[in-house]
Protein backbone atom coordinates (compact mmCIF):
# COMPACT_ATOMS: atom_id res chain seq x y z
CA UNK A 1 0.00 0.00 0.00
CA UNK A 2 1.24 3.48 -0.79
CA UNK A 3 0.38 6.51 1.30
CA UNK A 4 -2.08 8.92 -0.23
CA UNK A 5 -0.63 12.41 -0.22
CA UNK A 6 -2.29 15.80 0.00
CA UNK A 7 -0.81 19.05 -1.17
CA UNK A 8 0.14 21.54 1.54
CA UNK A 9 -2.87 23.69 0.63
CA UNK A 10 -5.22 20.68 0.85
CA UNK A 11 -3.70 19.66 4.20
CA UNK A 12 -4.12 23.17 5.60
CA UNK A 13 -7.73 23.40 4.39
CA UNK A 14 -8.58 19.99 5.86
CA UNK A 15 -6.88 20.70 9.20
CA UNK A 16 -8.63 24.09 9.34
CA UNK A 17 -12.03 22.44 8.91
CA UNK A 18 -11.24 19.68 11.41
CA UNK A 19 -10.09 22.23 13.98
CA UNK A 20 -13.01 24.68 13.70
CA UNK A 21 -16.04 23.43 11.76
CA UNK A 22 -18.42 21.38 13.93
CA UNK A 23 -20.72 20.50 11.01
CA UNK A 24 -17.77 19.26 8.93
CA UNK A 25 -16.42 17.27 11.88
CA UNK A 26 -19.82 15.60 12.37
CA UNK A 27 -19.95 14.81 8.65
CA UNK A 28 -16.40 13.43 8.72
CA UNK A 29 -17.14 11.21 11.72
CA UNK A 30 -20.21 9.80 9.97
CA UNK A 31 -18.75 9.41 6.46
CA UNK A 32 -15.10 10.42 5.97
CA UNK A 33 -15.17 9.83 2.20
CA UNK A 34 -18.17 12.06 1.62
CA UNK A 35 -16.72 14.78 3.87
CA UNK A 36 -13.39 14.67 2.04
CA UNK A 37 -15.17 14.92 -1.31
CA UNK A 38 -17.13 17.94 -0.02
CA UNK A 39 -13.82 19.47 1.11
CA UNK A 40 -12.45 19.29 -2.42
CA UNK A 41 -10.36 16.12 -2.20
CA UNK A 42 -10.64 14.21 -5.48
CA UNK A 43 -12.59 10.98 -5.70
CA UNK A 44 -9.42 9.32 -7.04
CA UNK A 45 -7.49 10.19 -3.89
CA UNK A 46 -10.37 9.10 -1.66
CA UNK A 47 -10.66 5.75 -3.48
CA UNK A 48 -6.96 5.10 -2.85
CA UNK A 49 -7.38 5.34 0.93
CA UNK A 50 -7.47 2.16 3.02
CA UNK A 51 -11.07 1.08 3.64
CA UNK A 52 -10.67 1.23 7.41
CA UNK A 53 -9.91 4.96 7.12
CA UNK A 54 -13.24 5.55 5.42
CA UNK A 55 -15.31 3.85 8.11
CA UNK A 56 -17.25 6.00 10.59
CA UNK A 57 -15.14 6.90 13.61
CA UNK A 58 -14.63 9.43 16.41
CA UNK A 59 -12.18 12.25 15.69
CA UNK A 60 -9.53 13.66 17.99
CA UNK A 61 -10.25 17.02 19.60
CA UNK A 62 -10.39 20.28 17.67
CA UNK A 63 -7.37 21.39 19.72
CA UNK A 64 -5.30 18.47 18.43
CA UNK A 65 -6.08 19.44 14.84
CA UNK A 66 -5.38 23.12 15.60
CA UNK A 67 -1.93 22.17 16.92
CA UNK A 68 -1.23 20.15 13.76
CA UNK A 69 -2.45 23.06 11.64
CA UNK A 70 -0.07 25.42 13.43
CA UNK A 71 2.86 23.06 12.81
CA UNK A 72 2.07 22.82 9.10
CA UNK A 73 1.61 26.57 8.77
CA UNK A 74 4.85 27.32 10.61
CA UNK A 75 6.62 24.72 8.49
CA UNK A 76 7.85 22.93 11.62
CA UNK A 77 6.21 19.80 10.23
CA UNK A 78 6.98 18.14 6.93
CA UNK A 79 4.03 18.46 4.62
CA UNK A 80 4.13 14.99 3.23
CA UNK A 81 0.93 14.23 5.07
CA UNK A 82 -0.87 10.99 4.48
CA UNK A 83 -4.55 10.57 5.11
CA UNK A 84 -4.94 8.27 8.04
CA UNK A 85 -7.38 8.41 10.86
CA UNK A 86 -5.59 10.67 13.33
CA UNK A 87 -5.33 8.54 16.47
CA UNK A 88 -2.69 7.28 18.83
CA UNK A 89 -2.74 3.66 19.91
CA UNK A 90 -0.69 2.44 22.85
CA UNK A 91 0.03 -1.18 23.46
CA UNK A 92 0.49 -2.59 26.94
CA UNK A 93 3.75 -1.75 28.62
CA UNK A 94 6.53 -4.23 29.04
CA UNK A 95 9.44 -4.11 31.45
CA UNK A 96 12.98 -4.49 30.21
CA UNK A 97 15.81 -6.12 32.15
CA UNK A 98 16.51 -2.85 33.98
CA UNK A 99 12.90 -2.68 35.20
CA UNK A 100 11.90 0.25 32.98
CA UNK A 101 8.44 0.16 31.43
CA UNK A 102 8.13 1.00 27.76
CA UNK A 103 5.15 1.56 25.51
CA UNK A 104 4.85 1.43 21.78
CA UNK A 105 2.66 3.82 19.82
CA UNK A 106 1.36 3.50 16.30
Amino acid sequence: MTDTMLSKDQAIALLQKLSTDDAFRASYEKSPGEALLAAGISAEVIKSLPRENLAPHKLNSKEAFAASLQQVRSESANVHLCLRVPTVKLSGGSKDSAGSTSFSAS
